[in-house]
């Protein structure tokens, strides 16, 4: 009789174990290095920083924290605009010249501080 409640408890251990991994979530970004998904394009939102959008895009890692399109460093007034590859359905990267982008503008908060935030996003496909 003590085998078989061993061997139940085991087997329920077992079953709850396999439940636990199946269903803890999988990293919500897990990032395709290089270029952004459509995904990735729409979790951003106004206010997040450079770094946020970069781990956001799987892009934190440099080379590929995205080109600098523009930027204006005033005494008051700061912006960087950057642009990213967008991804094949296969998660490649595709020329923004062949294939359009997404281009991220970040710029001061209102009181001249130091930090950039995004204000806002666009994406073109060709």
């Amino acid at each position: 009789m003590r085998k078989r409640a061993i061997g139940s408890a085991v087997a329920a251990v077992a079953v709850l174990g396999g439940t636990v991994l199946v269903a803890t979530p999988a990293q919500a970004y897990a990032g395709t290095p290089g270029c952004v998904t459509g995904t990735e394009y729409n979790s951003i939102t106004k206010g997040m920083t450079q770094t946020q959008v970069a781990r956001r895009f799987g892009t934190y890692a440099a080379p590929y924290w995205g080109s600098v399109d523009f930027s204006y460093f005033g005494s008051y007034i700061k912006e960087v605009d950057r642009d990213y590859r967008r991804c094949s359905s296969t998660g490649k990267p595709l020329s923004i010249s062949a294939h359009g982008g997404v281009s991220v503008d970040f710029e001061n908060d209102w009181d001249g501080g130091s930090g950039l935030y995004m204000v806002r996003k666009s994406r073109s496909v060709y």
